[in-house]
């Protein structure tokens, strides 16, 4: 079974670059977690940097702080905020990101699924005449991970939607991401995840290879 889904695995990663064109663009991710367990609840500190113009340029940086508690064995609510530096056309903004999230997972024998329901309020700053606007989205996670447990290794799939709520807009959904990943268990305390990913708008197709490191104590 660990055969097979590891070629799987290596499928669905040459199709993600295969399917690069031209007018694409590609990018690296970086993002690290440290997290402090206090009974049921969790709280984050949270650091992301990415790139973008085939990686020549930086995307945006981001910290931000995050909270979560598990009501449930299988649900989970969290809250967040991230203070994003947005590079937009060369020149970068600010921007300020409040989000809620709900998540649910279950195990079935080596595999685990999980749903996790995102509503994201994007402040951006003023332009000139006009005024700070803000952008909502409702985000949904779908995603599939199975445990190799001789390897220590959980490569997993997943797909995400982003639903627009307040923008005058013909399309139901303004982005979908395509998510292929491994994740590593190095300790008791920490987890590293290597993903690529396919993130598809109307206006370009973001091909990614991203790094995840997360530290719980």
């Amino acid at each position: 079974m660990g055969r097979k889904v590891i070629s799987i695995f290596l499928f669905f990663l040459a199709r993600t670059f295969n399917s690069f064109a031209q007018g694409d663009d590609f990018g690296v991710w970086v993002d690290a977690a440290v997290g402090k367990k206090i009974a049921s609840t969790e709280i984050m500190l949270l650091n992301e940097f990415y790139t973008c113009n085939n990686s020549h340029s930086i995307d945006r940086v981001s910290i931000g702080v995050g909270a979560s508690r598990h009501l449930f064995t299988f649900l989970s609510l969290g809250a967040g905020y991230l203070l994003m530096n947005k590079n937009t056309e060369g020149d970068y903004e600010l921007r300020h990101r409040f989000y809620s999230t709900a998540n649910m997972e279950w195990k079935v024998r080596n595999f685990s699924f999980s749903f996790r329901e995102r509503f994201q309020l994007t402040k951006y700053p003023p332009h000139e005449q006009e005024k700070s606007r803000v952008l909502n989205h409702w985000r949904n996670r779908m995603r599939i991970k199975y445990d190799l447990l001789l390897l220590k290794i959980k490569p997993a799939i997943g797909v995400e939607t982003f639903v627009p709520l307040n923008q005058s807009t013909h399309m139901q959904m303004d982005e979908i991401r395509y998510n292929l990943s491994a994740f590593y268990q190095l300790n008791s305390f920490s987890e590293l995840e290597f993903y690529v990913l396919l993130a598809k708008t109307s206006a370009v197709d973001q091909h990614i290879i991203g790094l995840a490191y997360q530290l719980k104590f």
